[in-house]
């Protein structure tokens, strides 16, 4: 008879595969990590004057780790897109490196356009310009797809393309996306300046002249003509209570120069000695007509500008 303490006990065998599962989960070496791949699909959606609207789609990869942020940067044969940004180019930076990076921007372009695979010379060109020239104008979180890109200049060919963020690093660029924004009428001159009164044949004439040589104020066509505007003006001891009372503006002149002499019996009206006037002036270019500058207070005799 068996003790009622002894009983019969047979093990049941683990199959050997679950011991080699179990050996990869214990024993399995961390994931390998990396920086993203370049996102897809960049687009331009709208271009203007001043802006253009990018969209895209997220990595195929994003490294094993999940993305922080994406970077747009831009890059343009014209060395104004650099000043609106606010980036002095490097002082190596000559004329001709931007047209060759015009001439490479091209060749890019129209592999990509086409289907085809960069060669090596360009890859390499395009990494050795792309930190000097390719500017980070926008940058948003992993969430964004789609941004707007400002402070580009009219009538500018603008070069895009956009990078993925994650804690491994930057990855590598998008394709190479590309716009010519459209021209403007120019931006609003700064006020004119009023010189001292001076005498012709016993007639008294006030020089006024403006500053419209920034490039940025053009609109990105040559600019043409300009229009000076005062209006009827007051006597020195109405300025007080009607310093804010500007206009209604009457034109004195339309000039192709940047200067123009004010004289008794201009318009409809005399400008007479001591009385102050406010002045403004606007330019012209195939657009159309930007708009007025803010006025100059001026005294007749007096140079005096408004505040």
């Amino acid at each position: 008879l068996l003790s009622p303490l002894s009983h019969s006990h047979t093990s049941t065998p683990v199959p050997s595969h679950l011991f080699f599962l179990a050996s990869l989960l214990l024993f399995a070496p961390p994931p390998i990590l990396a920086v993203p791949s370049p996102p897809l699909l960049l687009n331009i959606t709208s271009t203007s004057n001043t802006a253009a609207t990018l969209s895209w789609s997220q990595p195929a990869d994003n490294g094993g780790k999940p993305l922080t942020a994406y970077t747009i940067y831009a890059a343009s044969p014209s060395p104004l897109f650099y000043a609106s940004a606010s980036s002095a180019l490097p002082s190596s930076l000559l004329v001709s490196q931007l047209d060759v990076l015009h001439t490479l921007l091209s060749a890019i372009q129209q592999a990509e356009a086409g289907g085809e695979e960069e060669g090596p010379d360009v890859d390499d060109i395009f990494a050795s310009i792309s930190p000097t020239l390719f500017l980070p104008v926008w940058s948003g979180g992993e969430s964004e797809r789609s941004a707007v890109v400002s402070s580009l200049v009219a009538n500018t060919n603008m070069t895009f393309f956009i990078t993925a963020s994650n804690d491994e690093g930057e990855g590598a660029r998008s394709k190479l996306v590309w716009t010519v924004t459209p021209p403007s009428v120019p931006s609003a001159l700064p006020p004119p300046t009023v010189g001292e009164v001076f005498f012709v044949d016993d007639t008294m004439k006030m020089p006024v002249y403006w500053d419209a040589t920034d490039p940025l104020v053009a609109g990105g066509l040559p600019l043409i003509e300009y229009e000076v505007q005062i209006d009827e003006g007051f006597s020195a001891d109405e300025y007080f209570p009607n310093r804010d009372q500007r206009g209604p503006f009457h034109t004195v002149g339309v000039t192709s120069e940047m200067y123009i002499e004010l004289s008794e019996g201009h318009a409809s009206y005399i400008i007479e000695l001591f009385n102050m006037y406010f002045v403004r002036v606007r330019a012209r270019n195939e657009q159309g007509w930007g708009p007025f500058s803010p006025p100059t207070l001026f005294e007749v005799g007096v140079n005096k500008k408004a505040e």
